[in-house]
């Protein structure tokens, strides 16, 4: 029975400020994170219908997010990784942040989460993703619908494990997407849940929305964050639940939207001045969900700050530089036995998320070609995907597959040389690929496909090439105009092997043979001699 004795215990406890430290965990069992792509708050709120103004009025903003990133997949693979972009590589919308080095051995937030006892569940654009364009594609550049997901990170998926955007019917817009996430994210917060739970919810609604259309769509967001927080306050599990709002790729003229109202918090309405980052959202929400954090986060949880908002922080400073190479395997895995300061020729070894500097590589000229690859080919998922670019539409190549076809392209001025295969089925491929410095261009898949094609270049790469080479990590040379659909390759290769060496000089003419005599002399051999004795020489006139 819990005593009066303990109950004074216990407020003393509390005065003293030895247990403030954890009152706010205890007081938040759930975590509803929503994140609002390509949003800024309203200027103009509507009364009675803002889940901005609401989350203001009871929460904590953060006024100043540094963030300065170029896309909304580096930030949500800072927040998902706890790591700075530097750190991960992943530094553009085209870069798959599952191919990154960095990551391999490190989960997601929430795949940590879920380690730890609890349930996940997501709803929308969580990781990046695009729209699909006008077709709705599953796949694609910036990912498709499908994007860069991943079903191992949650218990319960809208609308399935493997897709982050729903697909919409003729007519319907991103609103309509919209409705239908904040729908079934509106019906799992009124159901009850044995264990604690973190939810993440997407909403796209104002994406690439421009103009007199900007301040519409952002209503519409507001009033959808709304309708969210409304449906927690008639479920289970309003007493229990932080709600955490943030927006990536806001408005030039606002800060990035970011506030987060707690169960029990001392001083609603309040702006904390600090400056915070993305990478300090992983250590925020292990902390309100009461578990450990992993080690070596870039990011400090804001926990402090949300019980009192003018406790100080250091300012957030990203590492300098892009840092594709940060956590590569080392180059030595790569390349083999360090190399003369002159490259001449190359034999890799690579996998998805490699990149190899320029000075690790010969320039090209008057270079032949090999590639091998070995994989597993999903038209569903791969028919437009990207496993080597290196160097630009002026001078360069890229192997990819193409509408469902392998393809290398061979660039010379902007001009491309390209053999391609036929369509192929779903299921293991093992191709070659050869420019071989004699004028040809090869492609054959054993037993399925031999393609031949002459090239304006008859001494293999007419010019050097500069830049990294690039396996699965970004598009690289082919451009969105001519090839829209595009993505890197995210399925399983078991063999992906890059052959540069410089092309055999031209073959010296065969000299012309000699005539021959009508009775060639007579060969004479000395009789054998006996047994051990040393044999004779063969002698002939």
């Amino acid at each position: 029975m819990f005593s009066l004795r303990r109950a004074r215990l216990v407020s003393v406890l509390l005065t003293s400020g030895i247990l403030c430290s954890s009152a706010l965990q205890a007081a938040t069992s759930n975590v509803l994170l929503i994140i609002a792509d390509d949003w800024a708050p309203p200027s103009q709120p509507k009364s009675g219908a803002s889940g901005w103004s609401r989350l203001t009025a009871e929460g904590i903003r953060f006024p100043t997010v540094r963030d300065g990133h170029a896309s909304d997949n580096t930030e949500r693979t800072a927040l998902w990784s706890g790591l700075w972009p530097a750190l991960t590589g992943v530094t553009a919308d085209d870069r798959d942040w599952r191919l990154s080095a960095a990551l391999q051995e490190r989960p997601s937030l929430p795949r940590w989460l879920i380690e730890k006892g609890k349930t996940t569940a997501a709803a929308g654009k969580i990781f990046h993703a695009g729209s699909g364009g006008t077709e709705q594609r599953l796949t694609g550049r910036d990912g498709g619908r499908r994007g860069f997901a991943e079903p191992a990170a949650w218990k319960k998926r809208f609308p399935d494990d493997g897709t982050q955007l729903p697909l919409l019917k003729q007519g319907q817009t991103a609103a309509d997407s919209d409705a239908a996430v904040a729908t079934w994210a509106a019906d799992f917060l009124g159901q009850k849940s044995s264990k604690p739970f973190f939810l993440a919810v997407g909403l796209t609604g104002a994406t690439g929305n421009l103009g007199s259309d900007a301040e519409a769509a952002r209503q519409r967001v507001d009033a959808t964050i709304a309708q969210l927080l409304e449906a927690l306050d008639r479920g289970p599990h309003a007493s229990r639940t932080a709600v955490i709002l943030l927006a990536d790729q806001a408005a030039k003229d606002t800060a990035p939207p970011l506030v987060i109202r707690t169960p029990d918090l001392k001083t609603p309405g309040q702006s904390c001045p600090a400056a915070v980052a993305w990478v300090d959202l992983f250590p925020t929400i292990c902390d309100l969900l009461d578990v450990s954090s992993p080690k070596n986060l870039s990011g400090a949880s804001l926990l402090p700050q949300l019980r009192d908002p003018a406790d100080e922080r250091p300012t957030p400073v990203a590492p300098v530089g892009s840092g594709d190479d940060a956590f590569s395997r080392p180059l030595a895995d790569i390349l083999g036995p360090e190399r003369e300061e002159k490259v001449v020729g190359c034999d890799l070894l690579l996998k998805l998320g490699d990149t190899v500097p320029a000075d690790k590589l010969p320039d090209f000229k008057n270079h032949a070609l090999f590639i091998e690859a070995m994989l597993d080919y999903d038209p569903d998922l791969d028919a437009n995907a990207v496993l080597i670019s290196h160097g630009t539409p002026q001078s360069g190549y890229a192997f990819y597959f193409d509408s469902g076809k392998i393809t290398l392209s061979v660039f010379q001025n902007a001009a491309a040389t390209t053999v391609s295969s036929h369509v192929l089925e779903k299921g293991p491929v093992h191709v070659r690929a050869v420019m071989d410095g004699g004028g040809t261009l090869a492609l054959s898949i054993p037993d399925r496909c031999d393609m031949l094609v002459e090239t304006p270049f008859p001494e293999g790469f007419p010019q050097s090439i500069s830049g990294p080479l690039l396996a699965g990590r970004d598009t690289g040379i082919l451009r969105p105009r001519w090839h829209p659909d595009l993505a890197p390759f995210a399925g399983k290769v078991t063999l992906l092997r890059l052959q540069a060496d410089p092309a055999p000089p031209e073959p010296k003419p065969i000299p012309k043979a000699q005539p021959v005599e009508d009775e060639a002399p007579p060969l004479q051999v000395k009789p054998a001699l006996p047994t051990g004795s040393v044999p004779p020489a063969i002698e002939s006139r």
